[in-house]
């Protein structure tokens, strides 16, 4: 079985330890097709979410101090990299932001498990010099923002959560990552 890990709750060592070398023993590789894959037996590769990676390289060296027998690595790739790379099954472990489509989980041979390991959160920031700030931004109008409903910096909604401040008349310009990270797979949750 195999492991994936989406929305890169914070658990211990010892559940991610049994999770990967109590469940995710592989068959050994039939050598023909073995580029880039590992067993039990050689060691545990991981790749993805590079906001998970702190941790994931924490618990590594941790582990690792006490079953120096293993090769532990883990790759700070990217959301999209790491389902990459879990999907072409050359590593064990895959971590991201969003849980697998099921059009993507239906290309996996065999078991795998998916497991919320922590949780993260999208800062939303603005630039409006000379403004005599601070700006109160509405958890209802972030959504509305980036659906493009709310599209002008003086929207009543906003104007009504900052009374007496003069907001200018310009459009909002959303600026995100364009690679395919965990900030931009925030649509799949």
């Amino acid at each position: 079985m195999r492991l994936y890990v989406p929305f890169a709750t914070i658990a211990s060592v010892s559940i991610f330890c049994l999770s990967v070398l109590g469940g995710c023993q592989q068959e050994p590789a039939d050598p023909a097709n073995a580029v880039g894959q590992t067993t039990a037996d050689d060691g545990i590769t991981a790749a993805g979410s590079s906001f998970a990676a702190p941790m994931f390289n924490k618990w590594l060296e941790v582990y690792g101090t006490e079953h120096a027998e293993l090769s532990l690595s883990y790759a700070s790739i990217g959301s999209g990299a790491g389902i990459e790379r879990f999907l072409a099954q050359s590593v064990d472990i895959g971590t991201t932001d969003a849980p697998l489509r099921d059009t993507e989980a239906a290309q996996i041979d065999g078991d795998f498990a998916q497991l919320p390991i922590t949780g993260g959160m999208i800062a939303i920031a603005y630039n409006l010099p000379d403004f005599p700030g601070p700006l109160n931004l509405p958890r209802d109008v972030y959504t509305e923002i980036f659906l493009g409903n709310a599209f002008r910096r003086d929207d009543p909604r906003i104007a009504a959560a900052n009374p007496g401040l003069a907001l200018p008349h310009q459009l909002i310009q959303v600026v995100g990552r364009r690679d395919s990270s965990g900030t931009t797979l925030v649509d799949r949750l």
